[in-house]
């Protein structure tokens, strides 16, 4: 569930969390849809996620999760915001300290 919204999907653990927010019509904060910007992180609401890169699974409510590379674990809520503006979705953003790390 996506509490800003109230949408809802059901689907496998396979995933990733950004594209099934997507695919429910949620307009969700993302930069490189591959784990390295960090412009896609959104509060967990509640339940379980599973980093599809590790496997490693997060459960703490108020944990940021990186959606483009997580997937359900389980019932879970999402306080997924929209983008405010398109810069709100630029990878480069989050590395204004350190160009090299931006993504290329």
């Amino acid at each position: 569930m996506f509490t800003r919204t109230g949408a809802e999907s059901t689907v496998d653990a396979t995933p990733p969390l950004l594209a099934v927010g997507e695919s429910a019509g949620v307009a969700m904060p993302y930069g490189c849809r591959r784990g390295i910007c960090f412009g896609c992180l959104t509060p967990l609401t509640y339940g379980r996620v599973r980093d599809l890169r590790t496997g490693e699974v997060h459960e703490r409510t108020g944990q940021m999760i990186q959606t483009c590379v997580s997937a359900a674990a389980g019932p879970l809520a999402l306080d997924a915001w929209p983008p405010r503006s398109p810069r709100d979705c630029d990878p480069a953003r989050f590395h204004r300290d350190d160009p090299r790390k931006a993504p290329r």
